[in-house]
């Protein structure tokens, strides 16, 4: 009896006497009115649109990264590579963040602070290549440390230099040519470390050019010192830079051009996006092993002079 009134009191159908299959079946018959209720197929009609969009937007973002394959591979055919540098030259002058005086005062990022307490704490002396509007150089500078800063953008050069000045520190931001290691005039400086600035080293076209300018900083240094560089990076089979490869090589070809490599892109500047294995590699022949590979929050990597 007890039992009873513990079912009854928590809803449960039937007295002690009736079968679980009949408790069932008048359960399935309460609830079958509501199977035609109006508010319950709006409810599941509503659903199953959700449910369509999302493999709609699912399709959209697939087919857009297949169109901004498709794009880069058409422009990185046809345009010549001197054009691409005008491009990235734009791109940076126009870019307001980049001589925003707030922006370049805000010090390193905490993955950047992280590296330089890790890696260069026993550096005096620094080379930076890709200085841009002086972030890094006089975050570096306040820091103590003395940095040579050389950056291929004239406007960023008169920016990053007024800041130093305005900030008290003399202006040691020079332009070099893009992707080029100043070598200077007489005797050869010697620094205890190296730092390619925020995601410069991906701005450089093709790996033959990258790797010349690994060796020619990797000649500045003594064997065991730090090099940073920061990238974009990317899956090994990521489809977008097959289809903008074969795309942009089909072009050059007919055009008499060197060839395009996977993880070339526009965006809307030129960038390669690398994977860890290229990363590795191409330190490796500029004359440094790798020591510490991380795509998170920011593609960097940490090379040591061998």
């Amino acid at each position: 009896m007890q039992q009873d009134q513990l079912k009854n009191s928590f809803g449960v159908l039937g007295g002690a006497g009736e079968s679980q299959s009949s408790s069932s079946s008048e359960l399935c018959d309460s609830t079958e009115p509501y199977q035609h209720h109006p508010i319950v197929w709006l409810y599941y009609g509503a659903y199953s649109v959700l449910r369509g969009s999302y493999s709609l937007v699912k399709l959209i973002i697939v087919f857009h990264a297949l169109l901004r394959g498709l794009f880069s591979g058409i422009c990185l055919g046809l345009l010549r590579d001197e054009t691409l540098l005008k491009i990235n030259n734009t791109y940076y002058s126009s870019t307001k963040k980049y001589k925003d005086p707030d922006y370049n005062k805000g010090g390193l990022w905490a993955w950047e602070r992280a590296i330089i307490a890790r890696y260069f704490h026993n550096c005096k002396r620094l080379l930076l290549i890709g200085a841009g509007g002086g972030r890094e150089v006089l975050a570096l500078r306040r820091l103590g440390y003395d940095v040579h800063g050389f950056e291929c953008n004239s406007d960023l050069v008169h920016v990053a230099n007024a800041l130093l000045e305005e900030e008290g520190l003399s202006p040691r931001i020079q332009f070099a040519p893009p992707d080029m290691c100043p070598t200077g005039k007489g005797p050869q400086l010697t620094y205890d470390g190296l730092i390619v600035g925020w995601g410069a080293y991906m701005l450089i076209q093709g790996r033959n050019n990258r790797v010349a300018l690994l060796r020619k900083m990797r000649a500045h240094v003594n064997a065991g010192a730090p090099l940073l560089i920061s990238f974009f990076f990317r899956s090994p089979d990521a489809r977008q830079f097959l289809i903008t490869k074969a795309a942009g090589n089909t072009l050059r070809r007919l055009l008499g051009r060197e060839n395009i490599e996977v993880g070339d892109a526009l965006e809307p500047e030129y960038v390669h996006y690398f994977t860890q294995e290229e990363i590795t590699a191409e330190l490796r022949e500029g004359g440094f092993v790798l020591e510490y590979y991380t795509q998170v929050p920011y593609g960097h990597a940490v090379g040591i002079a061998s």
